[in-house]
């Protein structure tokens, strides 16, 4: 789920690296690569080369699994929010600066 919303939402029409995606999720290229080979053996996402340097392999979402992330959205923001509504308020707040500070620190 996580990679397939990072290729959506971060890739775009254009794609993202198989690299920039494990920079994203703080996985290991070799980790991402066999996960990545698992949701293209599903039609779920495309790798292209990148013109002008074929080391670069850029990652697409298909029209499967943007329909398989618009249907499993909803349940999961569900829990999210409960597991967010079990905080309480004064620590959801200090949570939510730390969580950007730390987003921000990682997109340097």
């Amino acid at each position: 789920l996580n990679i397939l919303m990072v290729v959506k939402h971060r890739g775009g029409e254009s794609g993202i690296s198989q690299v920039g995606v494990s920079n994203q999720l703080i996985v290991t290229p070799s980790n991402m690569t066999k996960m990545i080979d698992k949701l293209e053996k599903k039609g779920l996402v495309r790798r292209t080369a990148l013109p002008g340097d074929r080391r670069v392999r850029r990652v697409k979402v298909t029209q499967a699994g943007s329909e398989l992330l618009d249907s499993l959205w909803p349940g999961y923001l569900r829990v999210l929010q409960q597991l967010v509504a079990a905080v309480p308020q004064k620590k959801q707040r200090q949570l939510a600066v730390l969580l950007t500070e730390w987003l921000e620190k990682m997109e340097r």
